[in-house]
């Protein structure tokens, strides 16, 4: 210890030999004075080169040498004098400039984040948009559909001015079974009374109406009272003639009257024509007669 402090020319205590242990702390504490020299090395000795310094202080009268070697720095290119130096940077100043980017790093994070967000905001938005444009479309497109189909069901065709006598070219004119049927009270053979077929006859009969031009498609309903004939099974068509247009909604009533068939045109657009003559209001209809309703042609029996 003793050799430590003649090389370093320190002060050395030996601890059994000190009486003022307050003395030992005052002489370390002013050892520890730490004087920080910063020497600028003029333009024409910066070499690169090792160099002997020999550096002389006076303070308090006292005069400190030290010598030492130092490697002289390189100078300017330019030969503007010595190079700048940049300061040391202090710990506090590093860990301020690290929290520093810290929050930058954050920030940016926070940023992107709140992008991302709003990318998905604007896409849920976009979808949302789309569905609602998809669904009231495919609303429109019903309602659109719906309109149409009441539209057509609500058309009529126009019959041709020729229905209304078009059997007498097929067919030739129908001989009314009313013709042949002799009224009660008229003498019979042998001199007997006829009676009314229809008066009190409580039997049940069926209307019968075959298509004319397709014989397939025959109708039968009981006749009750009367029969509603027409293309609208929902406004209450007992025979319903859906399959042509030309026939309205509620075109025609059959109904039996005082043991007579008579026809009624309830108002159809085309109108209703017995045996070739328009019906206005109500008509008597006999069995094998044909009943044109619009582009139809029907014979009624009654069974």
């Amino acid at each position: 210890m003793s050799a430590l402090s003649r090389l370093t020319q320190a002060e050395a205590w030996l601890l059994d030999d000190v009486g003022d242990s307050m003395a030992v702390v005052q002489g370390v504490a002013g050892s520890n004075d730490v004087i920080r020299v910063e020497i600028t090395v003029p333009a024409e000795l910066r070499d690169g080169a090792d160099k002997g310094v020999k550096l002389t202080l006076q303070a308090g009268g006292e005069v400190l040498e030290a010598s030492t070697v130092v490697s002289m720095p390189f100078g300017a290119a330019d030969g503007r004098g010595p190079e700048e130096t940049e300061a040391p940077v202090s710990r506090q100043e590093e860990d301020e400039e690290a929290r520093a980017q810290e929050r930058a790093s954050l920030e940016a994070e926070k940023l992107e984040a709140a992008k991302i967000l709003r990318r998905k905001k604007l896409f849920t938005l976009g979808a949302a948009g789309c569905a609602a444009f998809l669904i009231a479309a495919a609303l429109t497109v019903v309602i659109v559909r719906a309109l149409t189909l009441k539209k057509k069901e609500n058309e009529f065709e126009t019959a041709p001015e020729s229905a209304a006598h078009e059997y007498e070219f097929r067919q030739g004119p129908v001989r009314s079974v009313m013709d042949e049927t002799e009224m009660a009270g008229s003498g019979g053979r042998d001199g007997e009374q006829t009676a009314m077929v229809w008066g009190n006859d409580e039997r049940a009969y069926t209307l019968v109406l075959t298509d004319q031009d397709h014989p397939g498609k025959t109708f039968e309903v009981p006749l009750n009272g009367s029969v509603v004939v027409g293309r609208s099974r929902k406004d209450g068509c007992q025979v319903v003639l859906d399959y042509e247009r030309s026939v309205s909604h509620c075109h025609c009533k059959i109904s039996v009257e005082n043991g007579q068939m008579r026809v009624t045109d309830l108002g159809s657009k085309n109108g209703t024509i017995v045996n070739g003559k328009r019906v206005v209001g109500t008509a008597a209809v006999a069995g094998g007669s044909i009943l044109t309703l619009g582009n139809l042609r029907l014979k009624v029996e009654l069974r």
